[in-house]
């Protein structure tokens, strides 16, 4: 995998809820910029914390592609604090 990038560094650390919403929020003015692209997602972008608080589903999943070419999974359950965010092949 290429180097990292400045858009679309994950934190090399212990993640929680805050992480998830903090890049969600970054990521989806990324998608208004063209930095990243939405590449499909479980809601949309627009209504993801509505989604998420209304407790529909146990998970959700969104991908992205970055401008340097990488491709991110971000997840979140609504029973758990620790997100998944990660790079995909």
């Amino acid at each position: 995998m290429k180097g990292e990038c400045k858009y679309c560094k994950i934190p090399n650390r212990e993640l929680n809820h805050n992480d998830y919403f903090e890049k969600i929020s970054l990521w989806r003015d990324y998608v208004s910029q063209g930095i990243f692209k939405f590449v499909k997602g479980d809601t949309s972008l627009k209504n993801l914390e509505n989604e998420i608080s209304n407790e529909d589903k146990y998970v959700y999943y969104h991908y992205f592609e970055c401008k340097c070419g990488k491709k991110i999974k971000i997840g979140f359950c609504i029973r758990s604090s620790v997100p998944i965010i990660e790079y995909i092949k």
